[in-house]
Order: C-alpha cells, then structure tokens, then sequence
C-alpha cells in the first residue's frame, strides 16, 4: 500500500474500525458459511421466532396442522423444525413474540422466491431460507453498529469513537450474536435499541412528526422482538436528564409535546396489532403468556453474583471487558451526567431482572445473552473509560490503557474461537473445566466429567412451588 494512502486511513480511524468490524464479520461468516449446515442457522429459539413465517406464508396455516398431515412431503423436516406449545384447551400456539419474524420477512421471501425459481424444495426450511435469514442479520448488525457510531461521536473524539467500536464488537460477545448466532434475537435488539437512543436524543432535540412516528416505531419494535426489553423505555425520562431537579422539567417537555407522544404510543402499538390478534385467535385473549406457568422470575432472591461471575455463563467472567464499561460510570458521572444516570439505570435493572428470570444462564450460547441487547448502552460509560484514558498526559498510562483493551479483545476473540471447537461448553461450565481449558487449544481428555449440566427440573420445581405459595 502507497504510504501516502496508508497515512490517510491511519488519520481516519472510525474508517479502519468499521474495516476491521466489516472485515471481521465478513471472514467468519465466509469460512463458517454456517447455511450450508442444515440446520445451523433456524436451531433453537430460532425455530421458534420463524415459525409464522412459513406457516403463514407457505402453508396459510398457523395451527401447524402441515406438521401432521399425511399428504405434506417434507412433514418428516418439520416436524424437527416447528417450534410450538400447547394451550390448555390443546391449541397450537408459537411462544415466542412476532417482532424477529417481521424483521426475518423481507429476506424469508426473498429465500422463498428465490428457491422456486433454481428448483430448490421452498418449503420454508432449506438452504436459501438458512441463508437469507444469515444474511438479513449481519444487516441488522451493521445498521446497529452505524447508530452506535453515530451516538458515540456526538460526545468523543474519532479516535475513542473508533476504539470502543472495536472493543464493543471484538471485545464481546456481540460478534459471536453478530456471525455463528446471528438469526437469534440478540443482534436485532442490539440495532433497534442503537436507534433507539439515536432517534431520542434527536426527539429531545427537537421533536419532529418524523422522528416522532420513526421512535414510536422503533420502540414498539424493541418491545416485541424482547418484551422484556420494555424498561429501554426508561430512557425517556432519564436521557440527557443531569441532575434530580430536571426530572420535572423532563416531565413538563412531555407534557407540552403531548400530541407527539401519543402519536408516538400509538405507532407502537400498531406495531403490535398483528400479534394481539394472532393472540386473540389461537386463546380467545388480546393478551396471552405464551411461555406457560411453569417459568417465572424470582424476584426477590436474584442471582446476581451467578449472573455476573459464575463458570456456568459469568457475564463478567466471559466478557471482562464490560468490567471497564462498570468502572467507565466514574468518569461519565463527571463529564456526561446526562449520559450517566441512564447508563446507571440500565446496567442496575438489566443485571436485576436478569438475575431474577428462574433460568439465570439463559439455556445455551457464549457467556450472557441477553446483556448483548443493551451494548449500545453499555457503550457509552465504557467510551468514557476509555476516552479519559487516551487523555491522560502520562504516554505510559495512555498505552497501558490501550494495550489492556486489546489483551481483552484478544482474549475475547481465542475464547469465541474455544467456543466454536467445543472447547468452551454452550451451557455446562464449571471452575475445574474453564481452568482445565483456559487459553488451551485442545480439551483435557477427563474434560467431559468436569462439566455439569444445569438442574433444569430444579428449577421448574422451584418455580412450582413459588406459585403455589401467590
């Protein structure tokens, strides 16, 4: 490469971030090529979120009747594919929200025009179906990645912009979501909450009709994809908000803006319409538990320190570099309050309520799932760790800085690399198997006994009897 071109992308780092991001995801998805697997892309909860989809349209039949009739060909495939529940009255009945089914659409017809037209079986489950589903993923990945720049510039300079870009997707598990896993919900969250904090921060500014309709949209979106997701919601009130006395001042903004927010809670729930009518179908009810009686939260006893440091699926312990984002909430407090006391909130209720859900290591997967949705938050005070760091006058402390966000990064991205070999067990870690395998290329042979699967019907026993007591 000429010098002088080298030295013009060296000077534009946000441009060699998204290089090495797109760069990245591209590679590991090329010698992956995980939709010439079989089943590889629509698998676990994926089979759930999708299967309106060809039920609706391919079969136009959301009892999944197909599954079982005789005269369909590829019954024997769906059968292992289609992923349902039953009412008690003996209903069929998906349990998953519609929101990743939505944005699965474009490219599920797409897959299904594509494969009548090259001869390929186009019944909703086959290699073009696998692809597109991949493919509409990494969009969603990318897109997420573009709003987070774009936030991260409105308060940092390129140069921390480009490198907590780097450190949020190699960094984490967001680029196992982003590639091996990208078609479950994580990835979508990920981009609509992105945008989300972009169209409010532009609301808050000035709240336009356009970017009233566009969050209203988006906010919907975020809750149907996740509905747990709802508390993002907090973030009207507490975004840009510094002190305590500006929550009534946040409060009368809304008051005199009112029309847009209705406006904006009804674009939400015509988000939502499709599903409370599919509800209201199957049970009778606009709106249902579809995940049944037998899961709950546990409320009042959260497996915090599980959630964050245990073998099984540590948060913390999976992906260390979020320690930084924690301690990045000192320096935020002190320069950005405004950004502060939503990211405070955040990382306060997220680990919460996901140390209270009864199955606290979210089934299989690498490290913590569902604190994937939210690093477009967590972001920001770890931007400000490491924006005050490359700011400090000593080049030592600057440099050590530097050199301890690539050593996590290079951790991160070997432990992927561990997970993808089975190395690293999708949900059965212990403290004897992480250490037996830490920064080792290849299982111990006695690895398999190290290993302990979690106690499901504990769980749901537990669950049983918490009920029980209500």
């Amino acid at each position: 490469m000429p010098m002088n071109i080298a030295g013009k992308i060296y000077r534009q780092p946000i441009k060699v971030s998204y290089f090495v991001i797109l760069l990245a995801v591209i590679l590991i998805n090329v010698f992956s090529h995980i939709w010439t697997r079989g089943e590889r892309v629509i698998a676990s909860d994926v089979k759930g979120y999708y299967a309106y989809l060809p039920a609706t349209f391919i079969y136009h039949d959301l009892q999944f009747n197909f599954v079982f009739d005789d005269d369909n060909p590829h019954k024997d495939i769906q059968k292992k594919e289609v992923w349902f529940n039953t009412t008690e009255d003996g209903k069929r009945i998906i349990q998953y929200t519609s929101g990743l089914a939505i944005c699965y659409a474009p490219f599920f017809l797409i897959a299904h025009v594509g494969a009548k037209l090259f001869g390929i079986p186009a019944h909703g489950y086959s290699m073009p179906y696998d692809f597109m589903l991949q493919f509409g993923a990494v969009l969603f990945f990318i897109l997420g990645i573009y709003f987070l720049r774009r936030i991260l510039e409105l308060y940092y300079s390129e140069k921390t912009a480009a490198l907590t870009l780097i450190a949020v997707v190699l960094g984490t598990n967001l680029l196992h979501y982003g590639t091996k896993e990208a078609a479950m919900s994580h990835v979508f969250s990920f981009a609509f909450i992105a945008m989300f904090i972009w169209l409010l921060l532009k609301w808050l500014e000035r709240p336009s009709w356009q970017t009233t309709i566009q969050l209203g949209l988006t906010t919907g979106m975020i809750i149907l994809i996740r509905p747990s997701n709802i508390m993002i919601i907090a973030l009207f009130g507490l975004l840009n908000v510094s002190r305590f006395s500006d929550l009534g001042e946040r409060l009368r903004f809304l008051l005199r803006n009112y029309r847009q927010v209705l406006i904006m809670m009804l674009a939400a729930f015509i988000v939502w319409i499709p599903q409370l009518l599919y509800w209201h179908s199957v049970t009778g009810h606009i709106i249902y538990q579809s995940y049944g009686d037998d899961v709950g939260f546990f409320w009042t006893d959260p497996a915090v320190f599980k959630l964050l440091f245990s073998y099984r699926k540590g948060w913390l312990l999976y992906t260390p570099i979020m320690i930084l984002a924690l301690v990045g909430l000192i320096p935020l407090y002190r320069k950005h309050r405004g950004l502060f006391w939503p990211s405070l909130f955040i990382s306060v209720i997220t680990i919460y309520v996901f140390s209270s859900w009864c199955f606290w290591w979210y089934g299989g997967g690498f490290g913590s799932r569902p604190f994937v949705d939210y690093y477009a938050v967590f972001a920001i005070p770890l931007a400000a760790f490491i924006d005050i760091m490359l700011k400090q006058k000593r080049k030592w402390l600057q440099r050590s800085a530097v050199a301890i966000v690539f050593l996590l990064i290079a951790l991160n991205l070997f432990q992927v690399r561990q997970y993808y070999k089975g190395i690293i067990h999708y949900v059965s870690m212990t403290k004897e198997a992480y250490w037996s395998v830490f920064l080792k290329t290849e299982r111990p042979e006695n690895f398999d006994k190290l290993l302990e699967y979690p106690d499901y019907d504990g769980v749901l026993e537990r669950v049983k009897k918490m009920k029980e007591s209500e």
